[in-house]
């Protein structure tokens, strides 16, 4: 058994616990809808925190919230793609790619790009997706 991987494990531990405190208190700004609190949050993670799809699916968020929309639109070009290429279910990736475009689509109504085809946007996903991105536009959407 090689020890040295499992004492670098042990070594990331406080920054994943960190990080973790880091993503209650996003979640707290974000839910009293403090937008520029939220986002100086996650700007202050380590870079490859910030690259993680939950981080950027809340970055997405508050640029929505703030009306940042060319910056909305930035993000989720980027992010729709790696959505499409990850390891989720289809569910998740239908639910996770309809909640970026609804978002950018908020902010940009005319542009195509971003124009949700809800009948494409599946609503049977786990709840901690819905709790965390609620995918409110959705004509069938029940909180």
């Amino acid at each position: 058994m090689n020890a040295v991987p499992i004492f670098k494990r042990v070594r990331e531990l406080p920054v994943a616990l960190w990080v973790a405190f880091r993503w209650v208190a996003a979640l707290d700004m974000a839910s009293q809808r403090k937008p520029v609190e939220t986002l100086k949050i996650i700007d202050a993670l380590p870079e490859r925190f910030q690259q993680l799809l939950s981080w950027q699916l809340l970055r997405l968020q508050q640029y929505s919230v703030t009306g940042n929309a060319f910056a909305a639109r930035d993000l989720a070009r980027t992010l729709i793609p790696r959505i499409a290429n990850s390891r989720l279910s289809e569910n998740v990736k239908s639910y996770l790619s309809g909640y970026a475009k609804w978002l950018v689509g908020k902010a940009i109504p005319a542009d195509e790009e971003f124009q949700v085809n809800w009948s494409d946007v599946r609503l049977d996903v786990p709840e901690f997706w819905k709790r965390r991105f609620p995918l409110r536009g959705h004509p069938a959407w029940t909180a």
